[in-house]
């Protein structure tokens, strides 16, 4: 629990690291920012037209499943990704300053959370006109198991 606490000391540099990966990501881009945006609704958009016109699945509810599914691979598997070439890619700040190296797993994952709240946060409205507004109070377990798979994903991360 020591590297814990020695994490929270280092929240400072974990913010940094986060948004600077946030801004320099997406500043190669045309759209800037807004790629972040465009990037999951693009996505989202083609696998439901391939789903219900081209394959013309005919399972109940399929396309809310297979999206909320797809993201959250799609989030776990960018993050380890990400998490796996983080000490790397970071050498030169490794050099220069002393602090605890589970900050830079800690920012791949925050970062990769970032844009997964982002896609969620198109998916789940383009799913309820989709499918109609059936919401129930099974909403509510959506943050705890957000955060739980976060925490799954870091501790892989790790």
């Amino acid at each position: 629990m020591h590297w814990l606490s020695e994490l929270l000391t280092y929240r400072t540099l974990v913010k940094y690291l986060v948004v600077k990966d946030i801004k320099v990501k997406s500043r190669g881009t045309v759209l800037g920012i807004l790629w972040t945006l465009m990037n999951p609704l693009l996505t989202i958009a083609t696998y439901f037209v391939i789903f219900q016109y081209v394959f013309k699945v005919a399972i109940p509810d399929f396309l809310a499943f297979f999206l909320i599914a797809f993201l959250m691979w799609a989030f776990f598997s960018r993050t380890v990704s990400a998490a796996a070439v983080c000490i790397t890619e970071n050498q030169s700040l490794i050099g220069k300053a002393a602090f605890p190296l589970e900050a830079l797993p800690l920012s791949a994952v925050l970062y990769q959370l970032f844009h997964h709240v982002v896609a969620l946060a198109i998916a789940i409205p383009l799913v309820l006109t989709v499918l109609g507004p059936r919401v129930t109070w099974h909403v509510l377990w959506l943050v705890p198991v957000l955060l739980a798979f976060a925490c799954l994903t870091l501790a892989t991360a790790l």
